[in-house]
């Protein structure tokens, strides 16, 4: 710490930073970005596949019409309907399980895969938002 700072004999200076401190996130591996996103949401290119990774009961609550509906926790049972000469797009409510889903993949040998790090949050009118948050 500060104390042992000192102790070492380190220089200290005071005053106001010179520079302001900023931070900006760094995409994770595997990470699509929000804007590419919505544009296979609102229209899926025929070399790309959505697969929405939330449960049953949640996807009862809306999905995306140009996603597949394939829980994580069944990607495993499910690989023979999922191509691996597309680019395989996971998505979530919040983007963690999208993530997990994400390493299964890779795990199962698919190369061409991304997963969405943000919200996709649907309403009882089958409407969506989508956001980073």
């Amino acid at each position: 710490g500060f104390s042992a700072w000192q102790v070492g004999k380190y220089e200290v200076v005071g005053g106001r930073p010179a520079v302001r401190a900023r931070y900006i996130p760094k995409p994770r591996p595997g990470e699509i970005g929000l804007d590419e996103f919505k544009k296979y949401a609102a229209e899926l290119p025929a070399n790309v596949m959505i697969i929405d990774t939330r449960t049953v009961a949640e996807g009862k609550s809306g999905k995306l019409k140009t996603a597949r509906l394939i829980p994580a926790e069944e990607l495993k049972e499910h690989r023979s309907e999922i191509p691996k000469n597309k680019l395989v797009v996971l998505h979530c409510n919040t983007g963690v399980i999208a993530e997990v889903a994400y390493n299964s993949l890779k795990d199962l040998g698919y190369d061409n895969v991304k997963f969405f790090n943000g919200k996709v949050e649907f309403d009882k009118s089958g409407s969506y938002t989508i956001a980073k948050e």
